[in-house]
């Protein structure tokens, strides 16, 4: 077994050599090359074959043999009795691609004839290796750790262990920037982050990257603390914030804020002025280092929020809207377009296809806020008069008609109470002869109280006179017998 690795290595190693070495045939030879002698399965590589002649020639043929098992031909000069004519040229450039297929060491051989006015004879190999990616992986090296690692001029705390990957560095106040040394434990390997770090007062982070040869990274951090000479300290939402003292260390929010300076405490501190919104805005920084514009007023600090919102994509139609007042043309992006003023305010209106979504709409565009959105369409005041008009209407009809049919069912209430009680009769005394009879009266219904008042009255006087009448009666026949 050992006999053959050694063979196989041999026979490697000479068919590497002799690829180097021009060959030589009849007067032409060939120069062999590859883009890489080593390549993953499922990769590419590309063979060059350059052959070179000794007299200027006018055409040349050749055909190309190879291991179909390891290689797959891709693209290139042609592989299968290929010709092509020359101009009087001394060599020629074959090019041929192929994508690895299978692990081995495959060979691409090339032969054929350079013509002038005679022919010239050549033969050329060129062999790859071929590897499986868990080959190429197990064949690099996954060293990425650090052999060294230092701030010139201060103490990392922990002391360097390559297997440590997290420190800090305390620095006196006003440092602006330190210079971070350190060297790889492997030659194969890449390193990033070292050398100079400019710093800020307060936490400052760098990082060291090692990647190795295989493409595994470690990162080591160091936390560079930046003492504050005199911070001033102040308390947000219980949370405790460092002011910001150097300008360089803001953020301007936009174009609509200027740089100012404010006092604050018998301290001068850099900041933002708005004046037409009258806002004022300074820096404060968290425990993270993370820095912050807050509002400062009355003393007092407030979150400072900030939106920007992005412009809708539509293509704008020339299309005309319904009950316009005027039509004037816009300058939007160089470009005029034709809008509606609905009003005689800033707003100009005007149809346009959403490009996302392709809705199509009315848009509003605010000349004066150079904004623009969807128009959703509002009643005129005439319209909303007439509404207000009819609502009136229409509320005073309801009345009425909730009145009327009140009225409706009262009435009818009355008459079927009305017909429910019981007819009663009361019958007169019986008169004798000689009186007056009296018919036998009955009760109505109440309809009016003076109407039955004046029937109780006359009542009364009939039984009066019927009284009179019997007595007259009875006091004549006395004196007749």
């Amino acid at each position: 077994m050992g006999k053959k690795i050694l063979l196989s290595t041999f026979m490697t190693l000479f068919i590497f050599l002799a690829s180097l070495i021009p060959v030589e045939a009849a007067g032409a030879s060939i120069n062999s090359s590859t883009s890489t002698s080593q390549v993953v399965v499922g990769n590419y590589v590309t063979f060059t074959f350059k052959i070179n002649s000794s007299q200027a020639s006018y055409s040349m043929a050749y055909s190309v043999s190879y291991d179909s098992s390891k290689l797959s031909y891709v693209s290139g000069s042609g592989t299968s009795n290929a010709a092509m004519i020359l101009n009087g040229e001394k060599s020629k450039t074959i090019t041929l691609k192929f994508k690895a297929k299978a692990s081995g060491n495959p060979t691409v051989k090339i032969s054929g004839q350079i013509c002038a006015s005679n022919c010239l004879s050549f033969n050329g190999s060129k062999a790859v290796k071929i590897i499986t990616q868990k080959e190429y992986e197990a064949s690099k090296s996954s060293n990425n750790y650090l052999s060294s690692l230092s701030v010139e001029g201060a103490t990392l705390s922990p002391s360097f262990n390559k297997n440590t990957t997290s420190y800090t560095v305390e620095l006196p106040a006003n440092t602006e920037s330190i210079n971070v040394k350190g060297s790889k434990a492997d030659s194969r390997a890449s390193v990033s982050g070292l050398g100079k770090h400019s710093v800020e007062d307060g936490k400052n982070t760098i990082r060291v990257s090692v990647v190795a040869e295989n493409g595994s990274e470690r990162v080591y951090t160091i936390t560079a603390n930046v003492k504050e000479l005199d911070p001033i300290k102040v308390t947000v939402d219980n949370v405790e914030y460092t002011i910001v003292r150097k300008a360089k260390l803001l953020k301007e929010p936009n174009n609509t804020f200027a740089s100012t300076e404010v006092e604050y405490k018998d301290v001068t501190l850099p900041g933002f002025i708005n004046e037409k919104a009258n806002l004022t805005l300074l820096g404060l920084k968290d425990n993270e280092g993370n820095i912050s514009l807050f509002i400062y007023k009355d003393d007092e600090f407030i979150p400072y929020n900030e939106y920007s919102f992005s412009t809708l994509n539509i293509y704008i139609e020339n299309k005309e809207i319904e009950n316009n007042i005027s039509k004037e043309e816009l300058l939007l992006n160089d470009t005029k377009v034709n809008t509606y003023k609905l009003d005689s305010t800033s707003y100009h209106y005007f149809y346009g296809i959403n490009l996302d979504t392709g809705e199509e709409t009315i848009y509003r565009y605010d000349e004066q806020d150079k904004t623009i959105q969807r128009y959703l369409k509002e009643e005129s005041k005439e319209e909303k008069t007439d509404k207000e008009d009819n609502t009136s209407l229409y509320k005073i009809i309801i009345v009425y008609l909730l009145g009327f049919i009140f009225l409706t069912y009262l009435v009818l209430l009355v008459i079927i109470l009305s017909k429910g009680k019981k007819k009663s009769t009361k019958k007169m005394p019986v008169i004798e002869e000689g009186e007056v009879e009296v018919e036998e009266v009955k009760e109505e219904p109440e309809e009016d109280t003076e109407e039955m008042a004046n029937i109780l009255e006359d009542t009364t006087e009939i039984k009066k006179t019927s009284k009179k009448n019997t007595s007259k009666k009875k006091s004549t026949k006395k004196k007749g017998d």
